[in-house]
């Protein structure tokens, strides 16, 4: 009996690293810092990048308040790439005319990574920033990102990403789990070992790009972000650095329905088995490996009520992780989780992933904006 009891206690062993990987990222979490807004003609010049497919409606609005930006107008350009839509999106791309460096081109291939690519190839600039139609930038975006890459001059610039604020539980769940990742991926990239990107707001040297598009994986429809970002960490003189000032966020909408939510995880997760850099691979694996086992305890305990001690322990620890890097993420977005429901949503989260694993089948990966 006490061997079973120590056996069964070894599923805590997971939960152990998974606090160390966040308690890792809390401890190196960035403070905020103002964008130091620049003159004209002091600084790097940056090209945007924004690959879009059927985007008809979002371009707009996209193009509006990047149009606004306090970076002068002759330090950026615009380049919308047009990836095989099959509605309106390159004659509205093309009619828009608030910005004086623009220029809208249809893909040379297929796909989001060759889109990106044509974008680049296109480019006049050294440092290149990309995001999604449907995101919106702060009105300092393009500021932020030539003050930090003029200051320190680093091949790769991870980029805040804010949910934008909506209502209910299924906007409470998706809060949580962003602020999370948002989280995990400042303070692990300012710990020395990024291990997270999001092509909704990246910031890249050009010749970074361009030199290592072989390892993109074309085949797979997405991982731009995170591949170029394992290219980039297998030369240690590259520097990647999180952009530690909100006001160079983007803010991107949640999912409108579970179903879009599990399809959008689905996608993210979809490249997980191209991943060789070995950061990455050890953090999803605990991640899972938690997730999974609090699954596996709350089940299990309804029929044995002897485990209840190891759920609640396992439990606690992952709270204990999870909810102080999400509020130290909520006050650097200006947004505040609610602490007790995002406990209760702990339960249901092992069900959700099962519901991500069971939304991956053929046809579902297709590249969409998140």
């Amino acid at each position: 009996m006490a061997a079973e009891l120590m056996i069964e206690w070894l599923l805590v062993i997971p939960f152990l690293f998974y606090v160390a990987f966040f308690l890792t990222a809390l401890r190196k979490f960035p403070g905020k810092t103002g964008s130091g807004r620049k003159t004209a003609g002091s600084g790097t010049r940056v090209s945007v990048v924004i690959p879009c497919r059927n985007e008809e409606d979002n371009l707009p609005g996209i193009l509006g308040t990047i149009a606004s930006q306090n970076l002068p107008a002759s330090e950026f350009e615009v380049i919308v790439v047009d990836d095989n839509s099959t509605d309106a999106t390159f004659a509205v791309a093309s009619a828009f005319k608030g910005i004086s460096g623009y220029s809208v081109l249809r893909n040379k291939g297929h796909g989001k990574k060759r889109a990106i690519l044509t974008g680049v190839e296109a480019s006049g600039s050294e440092l290149i920033v990309t995001t999604d139609a449907d995101c919106r930038p702060s009105p300092s975006w393009l500021t932020s990102f030539s003050t930090l890459y003029d200051a320190r001059k680093p091949a790769m610039i991870i980029g805040p990403v804010k949910l934008a604020e909506s209502k209910g539980l299924l906007y409470i769940f998706q809060q949580a789990e962003w602020l999370g990742l948002q989280g995990l991926t400042a303070g692990l990239a300012e710990a020395g070992s990024p291990v997270m990107c999001n092509g909704a707001n990246l910031g890249f040297r050009r010749d970074l790009f361009l030199n290592n598009y072989n390892l993109l994986k074309e085949k797979i429809p997405s991982g731009d972000d995170m591949f170029l970002l394992h290219a980039a960490r297998q030369d240690k003189n590259n520097r990647i650095i999180w952009l530690h000032n909100p006001e160079g966020s983007v803010v991107t909408p949640p999912a409108g329905s579970l179903t879009a939510l599990l399809r959008q995880r689905a996608r993210w997760i979809s490249k997980a088995g191209a991943y060789r850099d070995l950061p990455v691979i050890l953090l999803s694996a605990t991640v899972f490996l938690s997730v999974a086992t609090l699954g596996y305890l709350e089940v299990a305990t309804i029929f044995n009520i002897r485990l209840l001690p190891l759920l609640a322990a396992c439990f606690i620890l992952k709270n204990a992780a999870d909810i102080p890097l999400i509020h130290r993420a909520g006050r650097f977005f200006g947004q505040k989780p609610c602490t007790g429901l995002v406990m209760l949503l702990q339960l249901i989260y092992p069900f959700y992933l099962t519901g991500v694993l069971f939304s991956l089948f053929p046809g579902m990966h297709r590249w969409k904006n998140g």
